[in-house]
This record gives C-alpha cells, sequence and structure tokens, in this order.
C-alpha cells in the first residue's frame, strides 16, 4: 500500500476518532474496577461492571437509523459522530460532580447513557471508516484502528490510572472531558463525501437479511467463541495481579501504559501481516498466538514471582489480544453492504462484545472465585482451541460456498 498524504490524512481521522471513544470506556472498564478491587469489593461484583458494556452489545438495534438519518451538507456520519461526542462530554463533567465511593449508583446510570453515547460514535466512526478506505487499505486500516484503541486504553487504563490515584476522581473525569474536546477538532474539519442510500422502509430487515446467510452466522459463531477465550482470561490476569499485591501504579504502568502500547504496535504488525499475507492465513496464525499466550497464563497461577517474567506472560497476551482483533475486524469489513455498512458491522461488533465482554467477562470472576486462576485460564485455553476450530471451518465452508 502508498501512503500518501490522503491516506495519512485518512488515518489521521480515524486514529482520533477512535481515542475519542475507547478513552473514556478505557478509564471506566479498566481503571475503576481497579480501583475498587483495591478497596476490598468482591470480584462477582466487579464482574457484574462488565454489564455497562450492554450498549455496546446492543448497539445494532439502533445501526440502521445511524446508516438512514442524519444526512446534512456537512456530512452524514459526522453528524453522528460530533453529537456523540458533545453528550460523552457532558456526561463526564456531570460525573465528575458525583463521589465515586458514596454516589455509585447514580454514577452507574450516567455511565449508562455515556456508554450509549460511545457505541453510538463507534457505529458511526466504523462506517465513516468502512468508506474512507479501500480494499488495500483495510489491513493496515484496522491496525490503525485498534492502535488507536490500545493508546486510548493507555491514556485511559494508564495514565488516568495514575491520576486517579495521586490527584482524585474529580480532575481525572474533567481532564478526560478536556481530552475528547480536543480529539473531537479533526471530525470537525473533515469534509466527508455523501454517497446516496436508498431510503429503507424496513430498518430491522438489514438485520435479519445479514443474519439469514449461513456463511455469516458461522462467522458470528466463531467470533463469539474465540472473544470468550480473550474476554475471560485477560480482565481476570489484573485482578490476579491486585491479588499478588500489586499497586495501582504498578499495574497502570504494566497493562496500562507498557501493555497498552506493545498492542499499538502488534496491531500495526498484524495490518501489515494481513496485507501481505491475506485475511484467511492471518486470523488462523493470530488465533494460535492468542492461544498460546491464554495458554502461558498458567504459568502466571502456577505462582510466579519474578518480575520480568510476570510482564514477559502479561504482554503477550496483550499483543496476542491485539492482532486477534485486528485480524477479525478487517475480516468484518469484507463482510458488510455499502448501503447498510453501520448496521452489518454492528451486528459483527455486537457479537464480539457478547462473547468477549459479555458471556466471558461476565462469568470468568465467577468462574475464578469457584475454580481459582488456574481452572479460570484452563477454561480460557480449550474455549481459544474451539474457537480456532470454529474459524477453521468457516474459512472451509466460505471457500465451499464462492466456489459454487
Amino acid at each position: 500500500m502508498n501512503l500518501n498524504i490522503k491516506t495519512i490524512e485518512k488515518m489521521g481521522l480515524l486514529t482520533c476518532l477512535y481515542i475519542s471513544q475507547s478513552f473514556p470506556a478505557a478509564f471506566f472498564s479498566q481503571t475503576v474496577p481497579v480501583f475498587l478491587r483495591q478497596q476490598g469489593v468482591s470480584l462477582q461484583f466487579i464482574g457484574l461492571l462488565s454489564l455497562l458494556i450492554l450498549p455496546q452489545v446492543l448497539r445494532f438495534l439502533w445501526a440502521p437509523w445511524v446508516d438512514s438519518y442524519g444526512r446534512t451538507q456537512r456530512g452524514h456520519y459526522k453528524f453522528w459522530i460530533i453529537g456523540a461526542q458533545s453528550v460523552m462530554v457532558g456526561l463526564l463533567i456531570i460525573c465528575s460532580l458525583f463521589n465515586l465511593e458514596t454516589d455509585f449508583p447514580y454514577i452507574i446510570a450516567i455511565l449508562l447513557l455515556l456508554y450509549i453515547a460511545i457505541a453510538t460514535q463507534d457505529i458511526a466512526t466504523d462506517a465513516l471508516a468502512i468508506g474512507l478506505l479501500d480494499e488495500r487499505e483495510r489491513g493496515i486500516g484496522n491496525g490503525i484502528q485498534i492502535s488507536a484503541n490500545s493508546l486510548g486504553a493507555v491514556l485511559g487504563g494508564g495514565v488516568l490510572l495514575l491520576l486517579l490515584e495521586n490527584f482524585g476522581w474529580q480532575k481525572s473525569v474533567v481532564n478526560l472531558a478536556i481530552a475528547i474536546s480536543l480529539l473531537g477538532i479533526p471530525i470537525y474539519l473533515h469534509r466527508e463525501t455523501i454517497t446516496p442510500i436508498a431510503p429503507q422502509v424496513n430498518k430491522w430487515g438489514n438485520i435479519r437479511s445479514f443474519l439469514n446467510l449461513s456463511v455469516n452466522r458461522d462467522w458470528l459463531l466463531a467470533i463469539c467463541i474465540f472473544g470468550m477465550s480473550l474476554g475471560m482470561t485477560l480482565p481476570m490476569t489484573k485482578m490476579l495481579l491486585v491479588d499478588r499485591g500489586w499497586s495501582l501504579s504498578e499495574i497502570g504502568i504494566l497493562m496500562g501504559i507498557v501493555g497498552n502500547t506493545v498492542s499499538c504496535v502488534s496491531a500495526i504488525v498484524a495490518g501489515t501481516i494481513v496485507t501481505i499475507w491475506g485475511k484467511d492465513r492471518s486470523i488462523l496464525l493470530a488465533q494460535g498466538f492468542a492461544m498460546f499466550a491464554i495458554g502461558s497464563q498458567l504459568w502466571l497461577a502456577a505462582g510466579v514471582v519474578d518480575k520480568w517474567a510476570i510482564y514477559a506472560i502479561v504482554l503477550m497476551l496483550q499483543s496476542a489480544m491485539s492482532m486477534v482483533i485486528t485480524s477479525i475486524y478487517t475480516i468484518m469489513m469484507d463482510r458488510v453492504r455499502p448501503d447498510s455498512a453501520g448496521t452489518d458491522f454492528s451486528i459483527q461488533v455486537s457479537v464480539l462484545t457478547i462473547g468477549g465482554i459479555g458471556i466471558g467477562g461476565g462469568f470468568g470472576g465467577a468462574i475464578a472465585s469457584r475454580l481459582g486462576y488456574g481452572g479460570l485460564f484452563t477454561i480460557g485455553l480449550l474455549v481459544a482451541a474451539i474457537g480456532i476450530c470454529l474459524t477453521y471451518r468457516w474459512l472451509h465452508r466460505k471457500f465451499q460456498t464462492s466456489a459454487t
């Protein structure tokens, strides 16, 4: 792929957009749970915080309206992105007025609204990206996307973790709102090319028609199952470190800053591999690496105490997760229809989120409480193996379908 000024501008815009939505999500999904665990909150309760991802799971329900409405002279998906970012900033400012420990029920209610805004921006941003990127750019484009998400996690799960520990809740949330405002500047300046879309009388018809294809259903099952293996292992790795006595700062440096920086690089590497080797071989390679990384967590559960060994084990899993998601997202873009890009992509993201954060993250804490971390990672390894088999089966059926 030739990198020209136009391509660089596309990647720069998408980087800012994906950081702006992953930044707050990482703060509330990664930083706040660690803070609560340090206060002695149970793993079961912390696992329930994964319910905040519900808007991301259900985003496909309103994605058809994002595809069909909001078309203005200044842009279609741009309208939704700017609106969602404005709502996010307002909710964060309101959220900073509450106390994290005493007003937690009110904060949860605000966070649900915040996650709806994040999910809506994600729908529009993904659809915008599909229109911006040609097929040659999708590998590296999704590498940029996952890298930007990881960079947002560095800021939200690492830098803000340190900020929360040293400066408190209010300053951390206000600074988050300011950062999102600044990251929104490029979309204000962007001139979106509006393509004509035929009016959809039945918005639900787009969802049904996508799911009616058996090859799509096979693909959704494969990514759901493999997502479960990642969702149940990585979050509980952080809890394991908390139980080992690691401080907020130590965990923030390892998983928030160093780990997500490694994820940034891994996503770009994965995008390059997709471009060179192709999507099918790349996803199997990435899943194999992820399965090995999940298995390595058993050493961590067995009581490894050497700091550098712990760093290597944890960073391997974060790197593998980044590479898998990059490969999956690239294939996702190929499976959308031009006139329902936001809907088709949202269906796939929703299923992946259900598997990873909904099922894997939701049950991970309960499994670890009953079977221990070793039992959890063993189950995660078995689920990953099933996911690879399902992916291979989908690839085989896809080739058969395309050949007929």
